[in-house]
């Protein structure tokens, strides 16, 4: 477990200092959820950490709202078989070379590439949703208040599915753990009354 913490804990300073790939992203995330599951209290502390750091130093801005890639990425594949008469999957895999397309199909492209990442990054999050609102119930009081912290962020970032985790917060309103409460009233005052300073800076670099 020492080690699978140190992973996650080494993979988070990365993050934090922008040293990530977009190319290795995805699998960076994939990884990080699967250790949510970890049997190691230590280990599933790090993973929601690092999660919430991936999220936090995300390249695709302040609102991570799948639906929205997703209508972007359809709308983009229509205009590349507009432009090329192709399907995007044949694009993708043509061997051809940059000074052989049209400005437009360049850009197109790419944009399509852009949103296409950011989908599958949104995906992964979404996907996590079910197993950290699961945390919430732990008994111990770490996995619970980094869960709390984890929901923050992804409502914060406008991760669909973190709706229902936000709601299932509430709940703990009634928790015997007087930390439990602090923390969950804290995350409420922090949504709804303090704008999150990283978020405004992700919609300042979107302008």
């Amino acid at each position: 477990s020492y080690v699978r913490s140190k992973v996650c804990q080494t993979w988070t300073s990365l993050a934090q200092s922008n040293r990530i790939p977009k190319r290795v992203l995805h699998r960076a995330t994939e990884k990080a959820i699967e250790r949510i599951f970890d049997k190691s209290s230590v280990v599933r502390k790090a993973a929601l950490q690092l999660v919430s750091t991936l999220i936090k130093e995300n390249p695709f801005g302040p609102q991570l709202i799948e639906s929205q890639f997703r209508a972007n990425r359809e709308t983009l594949a229509a205009t590349l078989k507009h432009l090329t008469g192709n399907e995007v999957e044949e694009i993708l895999a043509e061997q051809k070379d940059n000074s052989e397309r049209s400005k437009e199909e360049l850009q197109a492209l790419q944009m399509y590439k852009y949103h296409n990442s950011a989908l599958k990054f949104v995906t992964l999050l979404n996907s996590a949703v079910t197993t950290v609102c699961d945390l919430l119930g732990s008994k111990n009081q770490t996995d619970v208040h980094e869960a709390i912290c984890l929901l923050e962020i992804m409502y914060t970032f406008k991760v669909e599915s973190s709706e229902v985790g936000i709601k299932k917060l509430l709940m703990l309103i009634w928790s015997k753990e007087e930390a439990i409460k602090k923390a969950v009233l804290s995350s409420y005052l922090s949504l709804y009354f303090t704008p999150d300073p990283s978020v405004q800076s992700k919609q300042l670099e979107a302008v």
